[in-house]
């Protein structure tokens, strides 16, 4: 299981206790073959400050496999836990790349929960391998194209808290 941390702020421990925050386990699946048609998936995480408006982290792109840890292996399990700051939603994009270019991509926003871990799956499709979504505004999903949660998340700085990065790594 890969974990990450959002909000810099948190002490993460290697066993599940009581007290754990809140977190959102995203996992990836996909009908493609790694690693002959998806060698790497890169997941970009975002979280707001804020319901009403979009008041983001720094987006944080973090690429699996990792180094020299072999062939992809599905589903990708990512386990993100909550921070003191940016607790109303997170976001993910996740890209399935072949050969270091993009083939398919998905975002997905979630509420993040009050106690406990909430799983969220996300396929990436073939069905939508060559569909021409415009980025940032629709995502493609079961091979047609529809309009993505919230537009402009990870592209538009001036949604964005300066300095302020979403994500740490943690072993």
């Amino acid at each position: 299981m890969n974990r990450l941390a959002l909000a810099a702020t948190l002490a993460l421990a290697s066993a599940c206790r009581d007290d754990d925050p809140p977190a959102v386990r995203l996992v990836v699946t996909s009908d493609l073959v790694p690693p002959a048609e998806l060698d790497a998936i890169a997941v970009t995480v975002v979280g707001s400050r804020s319901s009403e408006r979009d008041l983001l982290c720094e987006p944080v792109e973090h690429l699996f496999p990792e180094p020299d840890a072999g062939t992809l292996q599905l589903p990708l399990q990512v386990l993100v836990e909550r921070g003191d700051v940016y607790t109303a939603w997170i976001a993910f994009r996740i890209e399935g790349r072949r050969a270091g270019t993009t083939i398919v991509s998905r975002e997905q926003v979630v509420e993040w929960p009050t106690a406990g871990v909430l799983e969220v799956e996300v396929p990436l499709e073939r069905a939508c391998l060559d569909v021409p979504c415009t980025p940032a505004i629709e995502q493609c999903i079961r091979g047609t194209c529809h309009g993505v949660q919230r537009r402009d998340i990870f592209t538009d700085p001036t949604l964005r808290d300066p300095g302020m990065p979403c994500m740490e790594d943690t072993p």
